[in-house]
Formats: C-alpha cells, sequence, structure tokens
C-alpha cells in the first residue's frame, strides 16, 4: 500500500532553478549537491501551464510534512522530444498545483504525488500525461470562475480536483529518457536512475474562516 504524506505550505515560495535549459550546453558534474529530474509527457499543450512542486523536510513523525522549503515550476512548454528536464537541488519533493497564464490553480492537496531527487543523480520521475488536470482545470474556470478562492486576482480550485496524471517510473522509459540525455545532453554526467512515488496529500492555506485560499 502506498504511503499518504501530510503537508501543510506555510512559507512564502521561492523559485529555484532556471525557467528554461539548454541541454545542448549543459553541464553537469557530480559535486555531491547536483541533481536533476526527468519526465516523459504524453501531450505537450500549446498554451502556458506550468507544474508546481515543493520541496520538504521529511518529518521525524511519521509521514507528516510539516512545511515546504522552496518550489519550482515545470513549465509543459519545455518539452521537448516527449521529455521535460529541469535541474533542482536534491530533497524531497511534492507535486503542488496545476497553473494557467499565472492566473489559475488546480490545487493538488487531497491528492497528489511525492518523491526523492537523489544528489548527483537525473531522477527519472516517470509519464505524465497532463490532458485530465488541463481538461479539469479549463472546465473549472468557465464553470466557477468567480466562487472560489482568489488571491491577488489569481483563483485557486480546492474541490474534487484529480490527482497529476502521473505513472510510475518503468524501466523502458528510465532507458529512453537515458538515450535522450545521451544524444541530446552530452555534458550530463549523471546516471539516470527511477525514483519511485509515492501518494500525497498536503494542506492548503486558509481563510480566517477556515476555507481554502491559496494552494
Amino acid at each position: 500500500m502506498k504511503k499518504r504524506i501530510l503537508a501543510s505550505a506555510m512559507m512564502a515560495m521561492i523559485t529555484i532553478g532556471c525557467a528554461t535549459t539548454d541541454l545542448g550546453t549543459l553541464n553537469l558534474q557530480p559535486n555531491g549537491e547536483t541533481a536533476a529530474i526527468i519526465l516523459k509527457i504524453d501531450s505537450t499543450p500549446a498554451t502556458a501551464q506550468k507544474y508546481i512542486i515543493h520541496s520538504y523536510e521529511p518529518s521525524t513523525a511519521g509521514d507528516k510534512i510539516e512545511k515546504y522549503k522552496d518550489s519550482k515550476a515545470l513549465y509543459l512548454t519545455n518539452t521537448k522530444d516527449g521529455f521535460l528536464f529541469s535541474t533542482l537541488k536534491p530533497g524531497h519533493y511534492y507535486i503542488n498545483e496545476l497553473v494557467q497564464q499565472e492566473q489559475w490553480s488546480l490545487c493538488f492537496h487531497a491528492s497528489t504525488y511525492a518523491f526523492e531527487v537523489k544528489p548527483d543523480t537525473v531522477n527519472y520521475i516517470g509519464q505524465l500525461d497532463p490532458r485530465s488536470n488541463i481538461a479539469q482545470l479549463q472546465a473549472t474556470v468557465i464553470r466557477e470562475r468567480d466562487q472560489n478562492a482568489r488571491e491577488y486576482n489569481h483563483y485557486y480550485y480546492t474541490d474534487n480536483i484529480l490527482p497529476p496524471g502521473l505513472l510510475t517510473a518503468r524501466e523502458n522509459d528510465r532507458r529512453d529518457a537515458e538515450e535522450y540525455l545521451k544524444l541530446n545532453a552530452p555534458g550530463v554526467g549523471l546516471p539516470v536512475v527511477s525514483s519511485p512515488i509515492t501518494e500525497a496529500r498536503y494542506k492548503p492555506n486558509l481563510d480566517i474562516r477556515g476555507n481554502p485560499k491559496t494552494c
């Protein structure tokens, strides 16, 4: 049975890493602090959507996540040849939200995924199909735009949200990712390893009435 993780998003977001990566000029070598992730993407949207992932410190009290530390934006339009690559710090992460055009968000607090990014490796997370999340976000915007929590003209949707469309890493896909980097990123001198995902959940920020306010 997969573990469930409880998180509380309590700190201000700090974006880490770069929004885009030129794989051909990238130079990543083992130094104890280097890491990256790579995902296989089933469908690349034409509009500006991104998944936000948060890093956290595993708690000594079971699986509870006390707070998140940093955030990273994974822009789906950066997908190349069916893969999405991003450098980031080693650590533990969970998928927090899907954002479209910096104005609407699906909050995955009720059901999401967490994973570990090991140092000196490229971590293959799995196969991501964003179509169900994008379709739900767009339908929800049309149906409920003025009825959900808003923060500085950004709308956050929290009710009955589908989990991220992420499938656990398969060995043949990991090998495909490894081959892709050999051909397109010769300066990446890190091994490609599979990173298992676990089911997770977290607490969204609440307003004074206890209702979800932001992811």
